[in-house]
Parts: structure tokens; sequence; C-alpha cells
């Protein structure tokens, strides 16, 4: 889970001040360098690149970038908002978070749709004006598309259960109806939202519950 808390941190481990010259100085490489997820230093308003590990490479599938923009390493961000963001961190202070974003990256004359969860957090000269921004994100495109697949899959079988014409209910062991099928309206006159949450042995004729029971 990345959050403005956690990116603080990482702001602070990664660059949380300014040279002279007004490129952020970075700390921790060999953290930085072997972190599972991806983290890059941008300088300066036009957002270039102080030092990217290979985790973030990896996710832009490029290599040189150190000394360029992010405008020019990836131009297919412009029309997706992200120098909006970025440009808005840098010249109000503040950072953003994003959960799940997708973002297409171009490689090689491809279009590959990325799932991430990012901070940009500010770094702040010792005058305190901003002078990069600190990136600290995990790719979750792997679980995003395990889940929307879980769902779609879930979401097919619960049509199949709501147009079938047999009537189907899910019970915990002590008989109390977890599900009911829309069909038991239809066979039984039952409304199934209603009897979630009730007693099948309710529904059993007294005379009936004991055997049922056993």
């Amino acid at each position: 889970m990345i959050d403005r808390r956690s990116a603080g941190v990482v702001g602070r481990a990664i660059g949380d001040k300014c040279e002279d010259d007004g490129v952020p100085v970075t700390g921790l490489a060999e953290m930085f360098e072997l972190a599972p997820n991806f983290m890059t230093m941008l300088s300066g308003p036009e957002h270039r690149f102080v030092q990217a590990n290979p985790a973030y490479l990896r996710l832009v599938s490029r290599e040189a970038v150190v000394g360029r923009t992010v405008r020019e390493v990836l131009p297919e961000l412009v029309d997706q908002g992200i120098m909006v963001i970025l440009d808005r961190v840098y010249e109000t202070g503040e950072p953003f978070t994003a959960t799940e974003l997708p973002v297409l990256i171009h490689v090689d004359g491809r279009v590959k749709e990325h799932f991430i969860s990012f901070v940009y957090q500010p770094v702040h000269s010792a005058a305190g004006a901003v002078c990069g921004i600190a990136v600290h994100g995990m790719d979750v495109t792997d679980h995003v598309r395990a889940r929307r697949a879980i769902e779609k899959r879930e979401a097919y079988y619960e049509s199949l259960l709501a147009h079938s014409d047999d009537k189907m209910n899910v019970m915990a062991p002590d008989g109390t109806i977890l599900y009911e099928s829309a069909s038991v309206e239809r066979l039984l006159g039952w409304i199934g939202s209603e009897l979630i949450g009730t007693s099948a042995f309710d529904l059993i004729h007294p005379e009936d519950a004991p055997a049922v029971r056993d």
C-alpha cells in the first residue's frame, strides 16, 4: 500500500534536500537500487530525471533516462494528464497519491497498459522551496487483472443463477440462507432477497422439520 506517510519517509530517504544548483540530493543509494517498488527522483520544474531505480526502468521499458526530462523520455504521458499532475505537485508543494491508475506505455510501437499505485512527493530546499519530486510506487497490473477476472467470473455465474429456471440457494450449516436465486419468486412466490439471513427450517412444515434437521 502506497500512501503519503510512506512516501514522505521515502522522500526524506532518497532526496530530502537540494544542492546549491537545485538538484535533489539522493541518499541510501543501495536501498534505492534494490527496492522492489519503483522509485525515481525528478529535478526542477521541467521534471528532469536525477535517478531511477531498476524497477522503474522495467516499468517504463527504458534504459537511458538520467539527465532527460519526463516529457522527453515518456511523451505518451502528456495526453494522459501525468505532466499536469507533476506540474501541480511542483507548483503547490502538495503530494499526489494515486491508486491503480491506468497508464499506457509505448514500447517498440506497441502500447502496454499498466495499473500503478504511486505517490509524487515534493522535495524541498533548505529555504523551503520545491526543488524536485520523489516518485515511489508499485506496479499492480497483475493484481488488478486477477481481481477483474474473478469479478467477471463471479458476475457470469451470478447471471446464470439469476436467470435459471431451477431454484438454487446457499445455506450455512445451521440452515441460515446466504443466497437465494431469483427463480424462487417465480416458482414459490417468495422474494429471494427477503429470505437472506432467515432460517431455511422456518420454511419447512413443522411436522417435517425434525426429519430435515436430522
